[in-house]
């Protein structure tokens, strides 16, 4: 996953209807994936000790960072 981390190009994500990534392809959705779940398991970004996402401080952070690696709607 560190090829999305480093990765210069955002890439577009395309949702349906219920705000679900479904393309532009499989691998990207795949990837998108994958790359949101590395930053659940880091702890720094996701303490552990926080029960309740309204109360994280980095969630903010979390989307900026993932909206400088993917082009996501507005709407979602």
């Amino acid at each position: 996953m560190h090829n999305v981390h480093a990765q210069k190009e955002q890439k577009l994500i395309l949702l349906n209807r219920e705000n679900q990534p479904v393309g532009p392809t499989d691998d990207v959705v795949i990837e998108l994936s994958s790359f949101l779940g590395t930053m659940a398991r880091n702890a720094t970004l996701c303490p552990f000790d926080i029960f309740d996402w309204r109360s994280m401080d980095t969630k903010q952070d979390l989307w900026d960072y993932t909206k400088e690696k993917y082009i996501i709607p507005e709407a979602a």
